[in-house]
């Protein structure tokens, strides 16, 4: 039986925030691309896989990061 706690405030975050937020990414590289049956790799497909753990994470993270300062006046407009 799920049950609900209430704390009435006695758990507080660093500077009175109300929130706390967890990211956690799934993504997977290139390792999924093997080579075909005359034994070459697929460099594209290779490439295109070791994206996301090289590259695109980072851009993410750093615009999430960039949005948190721009909606708390961190960063001149």
């Amino acid at each position: 039986m799920l049950k609900e706690y209430h704390y009435d405030h006695l758990i507080r975050w660093p500077g009175g925030e109300r929130a706390a937020v967890f990211l956690t990414f799934d993504f997977q590289g290139g390792e999924d691309v093997k080579p075909d049956k005359n034994g070459f790799l697929n460099y594209e497909m290779w490439s295109q896989g070791e994206y996301g753990p090289h590259h695109a994470i980072y851009r993410i993270l750093l615009g999430l990061i960039l949005l948190v300062a721009l909606s708390r006046g961190l960063l001149g407009r």
